[in-house]
């Protein structure tokens, strides 16, 4: 039932991502145009397309020929699966699911309520916002004018920032990172739930200030500027000229990689042959591991899993769900922390220990009163050389353009100048904080324990 729910979900998002239409949206009431082209009308509403899609779902899941279609293709997936085995067993009985499924499907507007898309007006402002780009790429497929998108982004834009500017709003996501990612690490959850108190407040404050400029932020998403219209070409021509003349991204580029570097070489004066970086991100990664791997954060995570899935499904499953996850999810999620181990993420993931390094293995090797001495060198050399890279403001400039680059390639093109105005406005505060906590004199004792 689980996949069947992120089944829903993900098709859900992606109609609604993609989905093209000729109408605005009617909230704002601005009148509609009449275009050459004639496009089906449909209410833009998510609660509506959320009932669309559901209806659609069951419909589809009715057909013979559409149900085998879609156990073809989740069956083809089951081998990037750890338990490709259950996978295809579930996929084999996959319309027993469906028929047991679709009778709750009946009434979509309750199951839309079960998923928040229905009475849930904060995510109207981002529905609006998608929708709206919708309206720019059909307009140019479809070589049409719409006049009223700019006036409609930045009334979207406005809604935007009053969800922002609520407190509520970042209380809110302050008290879920501090539940649900502070509370599973106990040992550090103080100093996690402090650095929440001190950076989430300035995050905030940036992105209100990027979207009280309505009118800049719909040109950066493009829907407020016409030269835009030709979005390819333009986009080739820029990435020629920033190759050419400005070198700002690849200067960016290295001074992270150096900044990098400058870490992973940095060594033991009492033992050469251990590697600090290598050595605190194992130590690291080993007490979250051990933190994550206790009885009590397995079970308050497999409790989050069934919490999360269980109230969306149909009332007469829930008690199942309940029952099902309570078996098995400890043993899902224990099983998946086994998984991770700290040579692994440090060294492929964080690539902060080089593949033939040794340092654990000496380290391990030591006294233990040598060894409390090696970590609290590591952490001196490691918060020096950070105050180091950080005070040199030419320098930072450059990491600031690195991390841009680096956060920002993973957005897609229409968000990419909203996201660049973001770091380049956020990043320095960000970073102004970072080197405050490395500059206290008691901060390896008192944030990392160690000294």
């Amino acid at each position: 039932m689980k996949n069947l729910t992120v089944l829903l979900l993900v098709a859900f998002l992606a109609t609604t991502t993609i989905a093209i239409k000729d109408v605005l949206l009617e909230s704002n009431k601005i009148p509609k145009v009449t275009n050459d082209v004639v496009v089906e009308h449909i209410d833009s509403d998510v609660c509506t397309e959320c009932q669309s899609i559901v209806t659609r779902f069951s419909e589809a899941m009715k057909d013979p020929s559409k149900l085998a279609a879609l156990k073809l293709i989740l069956g083809s997936l089951c081998h990037e699966t750890a338990y490709e085995l259950e996978c295809k067993l579930f996929v084999r009985k996959l319309d027993v699911f469906m028929d047991k499924l679709l009778p709750y499907l009946n009434d979509t507007k309750k199951v839309c309520h079960k998923f928040h898309m229905c009475g849930n007006e904060r995510i109207t402002a981002f529905h609006k916002i998608a929708l709206l780009y919708a309206h720019k790429m059909e307009a140019a497929v479809y070589n049409k004018k719409n006049r009223f998108l700019c006036e409609e982004c930045r009334f979207a834009a406005q809604e935007l920032e009053q969800l922002v500017n609520d407190e509520k709003t970042e209380e809110k996501v302050k008290k879920f990172i501090s539940i649900n990612i502070c509370a599973k690490i106990p040992k550090y959850r103080g100093t996690c739930d402090l650095m929440l108190e001190d950076f989430l407040p300035d995050f905030f404050k940036q992105l209100n200030d990027l979207l009280k400029n309505a009118p800049q932020f719909c040109k950066n998403i493009g829907l407020c500027d016409k030269s835009r219209m030709l979005y390819e070409v333009k986009e080739s021509l820029s990435n020629l000229l920033l190759t050419l003349f400005n070198n700002k991204s690849a200067k960016g580029q290295i001074a992270l990689h150096q900044f990098v570097n400058g870490i992973t070489e940095i060594r033991s004066a009492k033992h050469p042959q251990i590697l600090m970086s290598c050595l605190e991100c194992e130590i690291a990664v080993d007490a979250l591991l051990i933190e994550l791997r206790q009885n009590s954060t397995i079970y308050s995570i497999a409790d989050d899993l069934r919490n999360g899935v269980c109230p969306i499904l149909p009332v007469n499953f829930t008690l199942s769900c309940n029952d099902f996850l309570n078996l098995y999810a400890p043993t899902v999620v224990y099983m998946t922390m086994q998984q991770f181990t700290s040579e692994g993420i440090c060294t492929g993931l964080v690539k902060a220990c080089k593949s033939e390094d040794n340092s654990r293995e000496y380290f391990n090797k030591l006294p233990l009163i040598e060894q409390n001495s090696v970590k609290c060198e590591a952490c001196k050399k490691i918060s020096e050389h950070f105050v180091e890279v950080l005070e040199d403001k030419d320098f930072r400039q450059r990491v600031t353009d690195g991390i841009e680059q680096n956060v920002c390639s993973y957005f897609p093109g229409v968000l990419v100048n909203v996201c660049e105005n973001l770091m380049q406005n956020y990043l320095p505060i960000a970073l102004n904080k970072i080197d405050g906590y490395f500059k206290k004199p008691d901060m390896c004792q008192s944030t990392f324990h160690v000294c």
